[in-house]
């Protein structure tokens, strides 16, 4: 690149550094729940994802249909991992 400063020509040259950015794979469906006004994942039940996200009983989901109808967890398990991963409330 030729620029000229004043009366003075001087020739430029511009270096560009390539920053290398870590990709993420995320393989798992997801939807934008707009009751919850987040990302869910729908790979899971609509119960499961209820209770992840404190939806009360009886609930419209918005995204009703749109989760797989059996999860790989059991019910049990799937509720012991998310009462693992809660604060504890008093």
């Amino acid at each position: 690149m030729t620029m000229a400063i004043g009366r003075i020509r001087t020739r430029l040259k511009l270096y560009t550094t390539i920053q290398e950015t870590p990709m993420s794979f995320f393989d798992s469906p997801i939807a934008r729940c707009e009751a919850v006004r987040q990302i869910v994942l729908t790979d899971e039940t609509q119960a499961e994802c209820a209770r992840e996200h404190d939806c009360p009983p009886g609930f419209k989901c918005p995204l009703c249909g749109y989760f797989t109808e059996s999860s790989g967890l059991s019910e049990e398990a799937s509720q012991n991992v998310l009462d693992a991963s809660q604060p504890i409330r008093h």
